[in-house]
């Protein structure tokens, strides 16, 4: 966090950062293109889309396929035309597809507003509109940026592989156009929306039965089978089904007993089973009277949910005794329309940068002349935000704060020893000769240092990167300083080190090339003052990874020895005290370590927005208190936790090196697991060893972020300390579980951490 000594103008510097913002209007709608099976929308169009079902080599590959193909296709249409006369005349996916299409559609122009406007495209891989009418479409309309999107919530290679492949094939040969950059979305089933919309289906079919034998309800899942010869080539599709039906029933609370089996077998050769006809006499075998029929694989009513399983599995249930009550398809419900939309927002987002670098700036110039010895601070984005002071140069110098002043404790810290430190260095003459005119100190943080929730219901805006983007740099607040709410990026540490770097530059006691040099002397000696003063200032030596962060950057650190500035923190802490000798980057007994540290690529931090924050210095009292009276165990749990720390810290550093090795394949597979459970990262066997050597690093990662949790947990008990609130446990339980998370924390607790 760069502090500045040059004087531009307050709105001059908000314009040019506002600028940063702009977007240009995008000339061509981004198209979402929703990939599906399809079905005939009338009786007629069954026989094509029999023979082009059947002429697909990823979906059944067939000896001879393109003469087989045709006479499997005339066999069966009878039969099939009268299943689709049955159900009204007709497959109702597009139907369906095209309202979830658009609805997603409309909420994307506002939860990605950079990459609006959002059209949706529908290529049905069998039926009407093909993938082929589909690329007409969206060359017509000058399309250039397209995001296949699979309707399949979990991914095989029979059905999403086989879109893609044909899209890919219409692309080479320049069916959509010759200047469209694509991106996939391939699996998606345990997206916290798909489970929720899953979830509320199922509730809605339980209510159905009497409340006195709910719980005795079987949920029976049943998804599309799969030929064992595609299973057992390492297909992924039955493991991701198995993760869906999981998280859904961790969404339920193990509410019910459930089983999962598959459905729509065609042909001889050997299918994933037990097929849903022989589940269903099981249970009656076992005696289960009561079953909700979930159809888990499919989001849109069409022939598999509306004939099979409405017509023929139900009619077979109630002939076996068993009430039986299907759960809806998602089709219209608002709930699922909404995750289509978070999905393909996240995916957006995710193909562009998404972190902070957010930093203080701290502005020096004159004041007007005759106010000699007057230093003035504001902070213009808080209301009541101006201090005063006045500064003799008595021996040793010292900053006084005026009358009918508010007390700012950091700042009149911060101000008293760099001044003194600036006497020391260069000599009281030389600065009592740059402070004739006093002082004007203006002091400003990035908006992410507080939450801006007031300011996006102000302005009726949603809660999301967009919007954030899109309020005025250094935004007001309207409130005190005490007042605001903020997010935890450690401010009091990040305006400590801008001030006390911008008064040693404005002052001439380091040149501001300085803080230019990654770990230069000068900077050192504005790391190691602004650790003293933010020590003084709390009156304890933390862990000092804040300042540390606001002078380096992201780094691992080793905090230095808090006995190199134990003769400064006694006594006044605005008596004066003799600097140099102690915070001189000459002394050795700084003995702090800066290490080099990066995120894993295709890897982000998020930190939530929980608009209030902890009593630090009560956590930190109670945490050294305990480690007083209770040394021996304190040691333990400390050395455990710190022996976590930098585990953690290697597996990701391993992660990063990976992704230098083969960027190609690292992109691959976390783009996979992204999608999946923590528990389902490596259980895929037809991973490479290289894929399966990362995916067995990130769940490393997930698993020491878990025994981290607890070793800190069992720390707040013993102390006494809410270090992970049970609230926070809860929340932070349901997070960790989520696809493509890997891990989580309450951040903070100062030096706690």
């Amino acid at each position: 966090m760069k502090p500045s000594s040059c004087t531009p103008s307050m709105r001059s510097l908000t314009r040019s950062l506002a600028s940063l913002h702009k977007t240009p209007a995008a000339k061509s709608p981004t198209a979402i293109v929703m990939l599906n099976m399809g079905g005939p929308s009338s009786v007629e169009e069954t026989h094509d889309f029999l023979k082009n079902l059947f002429s697909d080599n990823d979906l059944i590959p067939l000896p001879f396929q393109s003469f087989i193909a045709p006479y499997i296709a005339r066999r069966r249409t009878p039969m099939i035309e009268q299943q689709y006369a049955a159900i009204g005349g007709g497959s109702p996916i597009l139907k369906y597809t095209q309202t979830q299409g658009e609805g997603m559609a409309k909420l994307l122009d506002e939860l990605h507003p950079e990459t609006a406007p959002h059209k949706s495209y529908v290529a049905f891989r069998y039926a009407r509109p093909l993938t082929q009418e589909t690329a007409k479409e969206m060359k017509a309309d000058g399309v250039t940026r397209a995001v296949a999107f699979t309707q399949y919530p979990q991914y095989s290679c029979s059905t999403t592989g086989s879109s893609l492949n044909e899209i890919y094939r219409r692309g080479k040969i320049g069916e959509f156009g010759d200047d469209i950059s694509w991106s996939v979305i391939d699996r998606w089933g345990t997206h916290p929306g798909f489970i929720e919309a899953v979830a509320q289906r199922i509730e809605a079919a339980l209510a159905k039965f009497p409340a006195s034998t709910r719980s005795e309800t079987v949920i029976l899942f049943s998804a599309h089978s799969l030929p064992l010869s595609v299973v057992n080539r390492g297909d992924p599709y039955v493991l991701e089904v198995s993760a869906s039906v999981s998280a859904v029933m961790q969404r339920l609370g193990q509410s019910n007993s459930y089983r999962l089996a598959w459905q729509s077998k065609v042909g001889p050769s050997k299918w994933m089973g037990p097929q849903t006809s022989d589940a269903l006499k099981g249970l009656a075998r076992l005696g289960r009277k009561q079953v909700v029929l979930v159809p888990i694989a499919f989001t849109s009513d069409h022939i598999e949910t509306l004939y099979e399983l409405d017509l023929e599995y139900i009619k077979e249930a109630r002939e076996l005794g068993i009430e039986i009550h299907r759960s809806e398809s998602l089709n219209e419900s608002p709930v699922f329309i909404r995750a289509l939309a978070d999905i393909a927002a996240d995916h957006l987002r995710g193909q562009s940068s998404v972190s902070t670098s957010s930093r203080f700036y701290t502005v020096i110039q004159s004041l007007a002349a005759g106010t000699t010895n007057t230093i003035r601070v504001r902070s213009p984005q808080f209301n009541d935000s101006t201090w005063m002071y006045s500064l003799s140069f008595s021996s040793p110098p010292k900053v006084d704060a005026k009358e009918n002043t508010s007390k700012n404790k950091f700042v009149h810290l911060a101000l008293q020893h760099t001044i003194s430190l600036a006497c020391e260095v260069r000599g009281v003459p030389a600065i009592q000769d740059l402070l004739t005119r006093g002082l004007d100190i203006a002091i400003v943080g990035d908006n992410d240092f507080y939450s801006q929730r007031a300011q996006l219901a102000a302005l009726n805006l949603p809660r999301n990167l967009s919007s954030l983007a899109s309020i005025q740099p250094f935004c007001p607040q309207g409130v005190t300083l005490s007042e605001v709410h903020k997010t935890g990026l450690g401010s009091s540490a990040a305006l400590i080190t801008s001030l006390v770097s911008g008064l040693l530059v404005h002052l001439g006691v380091i040149p501001a090339s300085a803080l230019l040099e990654d770990q230069g002397r000068d900077r050192q000696l504005a790391h190691n003052l602004a650790q003293f003063i933010h020590c003084l200032a709390q009156g304890k030596v933390g862990s000092g990874f804040d300042v540390s962060a606001a002078v380096f950057g992201s780094h691992l650190y080793t905090r230095f020895d808090p006995s190199v500035i134990a003769s400064l923190m006694g006594g006044d802490p605005m008596q004066p005290k003799s600097l140099l000798p102690v915070v001189s980057p000459d002394n050795t007994s700084w003995n702090h370590r800066i290490r080099p540290f990066q995120l894993p690529p295709l890897t982000r931090l998020m930190l939530a927005d929980v608009d209030a924050g902890s009593d630090t210095p009560s956590l930190i009292g109670k945490v050294q208190h305990w480690r007083k009276t209770e040394p021996e165990k304190a040691n333990a749990v400390w050395t455990a936790i710190d022996q976590l720390n930098q585990s953690l810290a290697s597996t990701l550093l391993r992660l990063s090196a990976f992704h230098s090795e083969n960027p190609a394949s690292y992109a691959s597979i976390v783009k996979f697991i992204s999608t999946l459970q923590p528990l389902q990262w490596t259980a895929d066997p037809s991973l490479s060893e290289f894929e399966t050597n990362v995916a067995a690093h990130f769940y490393q990662a997930h698993k020491i972020t878990l025994e981290i949790r607890r070793s800190m947990r069992e720390m707040g008990e013993l102390a006494g300390a809410p270090i992970e609130p049970p609230e926070q446990t809860k929340l932070l339980d349901k997070c960790c579980f989520q696809a493509g998370v890997i891990g989580g924390g309450v951040p903070g607790a100062g030096g706690t951490m």
